[in-house]
């Protein structure tokens, strides 16, 4: 399978449009949340592949799943939240290191 980036902006793009439509028992979150945290200052990895696949490991790997509900805890609302996460994938994306990864970006991003 070949993803394109245009494929991987309209990934962005919906994660955007369910960010908008998250309830409000979805805490709103704040910039000492996770996410925030995670995105703003995790910049470690010798490749660019490395630092956003740790961010993901880090926010929505399987093993942070709440065994009983299957919730992901980090995930927030509002700009230091899920729009975060759409606004550095955007980023990320938009580095030509990232192409050969656009399928694992893709996998890795939406499988939370």
């Amino acid at each position: 399978m070949s993803v394109t980036l245009d494929q991987i902006e309209f990934a962005i793009q919906t994660i955007k449009s369910l960010a908008e439509k998250l309830p409000d028992s979805v805490p709103e979150a704040s910039k000492e949340d996770k996410i925030y945290q995670v995105l703003k200052l995790n910049r470690e990895g010798d490749t660019i592949w490395e630092t956003f696949n740790r961010c993901m490991d880090i926010l929505i790997a399987e093993d942070t799943r709440d065994p009983t509900t299957g919730r992901l805890p980090y995930i927030r609302r509002g700009r230091h939240g899920i729009v975060k996460v759409a606004a550095y994938l955007a980023l990320v994306a938009d580095d030509k290191a990232m192409k050969p990864f656009y399928e694992l970006m893709i996998i890795s991003a939406l499988h939370g």
